[in-house]
């Protein structure tokens, strides 16, 4: 079975939804997880609530540091600001440049999920 991480700074929003995305669209034919460096205490409401739009519910998912996951992976994507995370091994890297909707409107949060539920049905093609 194939491991995705997705990474990105505070795992409060885009990394959270590129992993509910996946865990609901890969169907347990993968396992995944997400991190960040700085990790918030919460998961972003707004990121809740446009997930749930899409019947996709974020009870399960929480914000963790880099700490909390494994560091071997078959596949890490980094989203937004492109970090460098040398304590995570992966066969395949690869960075998603997607901005933040942290400070933007609910529209924003809605295409920015459009957008990952679009680079995710991507990836999960070309691996299984």
């Amino acid at each position: 079975m194939k491991t995705i991480v997705f990474l990105c700074v505070n795992n409060s929003c885009r990394s959270l939804m590129a992993e509910a995305i996946t865990v609901q669209l890969a169907k347990g034919q993968v396992k995944c997880f997400s991190a960040g460096l700085v990790p918030t205490f919460s998961i972003d409401e707004n990121a809740v609530m446009v997930m749930a739009e899409k019947g996709i519910k974020m009870d399960h998912f929480y914000p963790k540091k880099i700490d909390d996951i494994p560091t071997d992976f078959d596949i890490m994507i980094t989203i937004g600001d492109k970090q460098l995370y040398p304590m995570i091994n992966a066969l395949i890297q690869e960075h998603w440049d997607i901005e933040d909707p942290k400070d933007h409107d609910i529209g924003f949060y809605k295409k920015t999920v459009g957008t990952i539920e679009e680079k995710v049905t991507i990836l999960l093609e070309s691996i299984l």
